[in-house]
Formats: C-alpha cells, sequence, structure tokens
C-alpha cells in the first residue's frame, strides 16, 4: 500500500489519503505530509480509522495550526519542537491552555518571508 494513493490490492483510498481530504479542509496545503505527522508519534494527535482527533484538546490544537499563516510550517516546526527535549511539557501546555497555544502556534506559522 503506498501512502497518498490507493491500495494497489483493493483499489481504495488509503487511510492518509483519505484524512488527508479533511486535513485540507482544516487548511493544511500538504494534507499527506500533515496526516503523516498528526497521525504518528510524536504527535498522534488524529485517529486515522475514525478519521478525527482522539480527544477534545487534540481537536483545539489541530483547530489552531488549521488557523496559523502557514498551518503546514507550524506543523512541521512543532513536531520539530516535541522532538526536542522539551516536547512533553510543550504538548501538555498546548493542549491546556488556549492562550499559549495560540501565541506558540501563530509565531510557528508565521510567513518566513516576513
Amino acid at each position: 500500500m503506498d501512502l497518498t494513493g490507493t491500495d494497489d490490492r483493493l483499489g481504495v483510498p488509503n487511510r492518509v489519503s483519505v484524512v488527508g481530504g479533511r486535513l485540507v479542509r482544516a487548511g493544511f496545503a500538504d494534507a499527506v505530509t500533515a496526516a503523516e505527522l498528526l497521525t504518528a508519534p510524536p504527535l498522534a494527535m488524529w485517529d486515522a480509522v475514525a478519521n478525527e482527533p482522539v480527544s477534545d484538546e487534540a481537536a483545539a490544537l489541530v483547530s489552531a495550526l488549521g488557523r496559523s499563516a502557514d498551518p503546514d510550517q507550524a506543523l512541521r516546526l512543532l513536531v520539530d519542537l516535541v522532538v526536542a527535549a522539551a516536547g512533553e511539557p510543550i504538548l501538555t501546555l498546548l493542549e491546556s491552555s488556549a492562550a499559549f497555544r495560540s501565541r506558540l502556534l501563530g509565531l510557528l506559522g508565521a510567513s518566513q518571508s516576513l
């Protein structure tokens, strides 16, 4: 099964492409990469089978990512940040504090051309 098309054995869309369609509507331009990053560790915020966030907190975070100036960049940088030593406390704060979430994702998703 390839990650961007169909299951060759069944001829049906695979989970990443199905999830990707929903993430495009959430604001991500590179929905396949967003699906891969959101469904796998270290974030694991999206349930690919149910095609929805794993919790209300994850839904708030995905929604906030989608509202940033560059959701794809914000997501990539968030993954880099979470992989760093301070990752777990930052994820906890992002899930629990709307103010922190708004500020950090606004910074991570700011246009590089500014």
